[in-house]
């Protein structure tokens, strides 16, 4: 067993929220075909005001006191807010390992560049939907973001910045993501493929035809040459193999944070567990919440045939097949 998985190990024995998702924003001057995220919201007009910075900066103070080691800060787009690098700057003083999740084709001039170097960021997820630039404006619904995406990223590289890509898989694009994975091994660096669409957070459906066929996720990983499924890249943390009989792991050791404050077990189920502020602080909420309790509770096969997360779905079908034909 790794030094990682020994203290993701004891993070979980314990209830240390080892790793946290951090949304800053859900505004976003992109259009993508598969956000989750209201088109309202995303024009600035969400559901609560957002976390000033002095606000968000108490947070990631109760959040290094708590325990927490991994924290990514994502959106929306989180360069559309004014304060983000000085955000981003009180979260490295605190020794977080930061990662940031970002469209790369907004907000990043040359002193931001010069600044993510220096604070020694874990990386810079820049989204690469496809190596046309065309395809990829198809995915975002902004002429010209696919350009504006690679000349992000060689300015990144100039600086020293890690930059993995994150690629969701549709119809639209997954022809060419193999492409992308031959650009990405020789040059070490990281591609992150999901292609589980998230619900959209009004209920309303994706496109149709946009999320791909079981048989074409085969082939895709197959042609990637992953193990039969989408590798769980959404959280920071590289976690070991959990037993049957272990429940998941949100609300034991990461959680997800909403851009005015309210706390959810992760971003793909949505129960309100609290909001910070107000009285309330994170690790009350993390200890004391009925919602987190309940979730603490519910057993893996409870949640997924509540059909509460489709990456855990995906993995239980995934683990009962492979199980059968040791079987047969």
């Amino acid at each position: 067993m790794s030094v990682l998985d020994r203290a993701y190990q004891k993070a979980r024995e314990h209830m240390i929220p080892l790793g946290v998702h951090f949304d800053l924003t859900y505004r976003c001057h992109q259009r993508c075909v598969h956000c989750y995220i209201l088109v309202s919201w995303r024009r600035g007009d969400g559901p609560a005001p957002e976390l000033t910075t002095v606000q968000i900066k108490k947070i990631l103070d109760q959040l290094a006191q708590a325990g927490t080691f991994f924290l990514i800060f994502s959106g929306g787009e989180i360069f559309l807010r004014p304060d983000v690098m000085e955000i981003i700057h009180y979260a490295r003083s605190l020794n977080f390992s930061l990662s940031l999740y970002a469209s790369g084709t907004l907000g990043l001039g040359e002193e931001e560049m010069r600044g993510l170097a220096a604070l020694g960021i874990e990386g810079l997820y820049i989204s690469v939907y496809h190596l046309d630039p065309a395809i990829h404006d198809q995915v975002t619904g902004i002429p010209g973001s696919g350009k504006r995406v690679w000349q992000t990223l060689e300015r990144c590289w100039s600086h020293g910045i890690r930059t993995p890509f994150n690629c969701m898989a549709l119809s639209l694009n997954h022809q060419g993501i193999p492409e992308i994975q031959k650009f990405t091994e020789p040059r070490n660096i990281a591609l992150r493929v999901d292609a589980n669409l998230s619900s959209r957070w009004d209920g309303a459906p994706h496109p149709p035809g946009l999320e791909l066929s079981r048989e074409a996720k085969n082939k895709l990983w197959a042609d990637l040459g992953l193990p039969g499924r989408s590798e769980d890249w959404r959280e920071p943390l590289t976690v070991p193999e959990l037993n049957e009989d272990e429940g998941c792991d949100v609300g034991f050791v990461r959680c997800y944070i909403r851009p005015f404050g309210e706390v959810w077990p992760c971003m793909e189920i949505n129960w309100g567990c609290g909001v910070l502020g107000n009285g309330m602080d994170f690790e009350q909420l993390w200890r004391h919440s009925e919602t987190l309790g309940r979730i603490r509770s519910m057993q893996r096969k409870e949640i997924l045939d509540k059909a509460l997360c489709v990456y855990l779905r995906e993995a239980w079908q995934h683990r009962y097949h492979e199980n059968k034909e040791k079987v047969s």
